[in-house]
């Protein structure tokens, strides 16, 4: 067999049967959540996505109990080893505020996403303090 045989099989064996990319190009769990948890720093594309419906004539996603859920899970990125991996630390922060906002539920106003920004502005420094020192235990 020659070499272009044997890169044309290879090729083929790792493509799935859609043509989609072979499996170990796609990224791992742990990749999609670190890149969802730096998105959170992004406030203009955070409100967005939180007042978007979770599905076709559903509520916005920040009243959707699942999105919730999937938030409080994130929870672990705030500990050490994984909040060593994030770039963006604000976006810690973020996470946290959304917890606090999405407690609230149903009986929060409905323009709370809009009001992200400026809950940042003034509860940030507490946010980032809290940060700190969680990082600092790690030495």
């Amino acid at each position: 067999m020659s070499q272009e045989q044997v890169a044309s099989a290879n090729t083929a064996e790792n493509q799935t049967l859609e043509g989609s990319p072979p499996l170990e190009k796609l990224p791992t769990r742990f990749e999609i959540e670190l890149e969802f948890i730096q998105s959170l720093a992004n406030i203009p594309y955070l409100t967005y996505t939180l007042t978007q419906p979770s599905s076709p004539g559903g509520p916005p996603r920040w009243r959707d109990p699942a999105f919730i859920e999937y938030l409080k899970y994130l929870q672990y990125w705030m500990h050490p080893p994984y909040c060593q991996c994030v770039v963006y630390p604000n976006s810690l922060a973020v996470l946290q505020l959304l917890l606090e906002l999405m407690e609230r539920g149903t009986s929060m106003d409905p323009s709370a996403p809009d009001s992200i920004p400026r809950l940042l502005h003034s509860r940030g420094h507490i946010l980032s303090e809290q940060m700190t020192e969680r990082w600092a235990k790690t030495d």
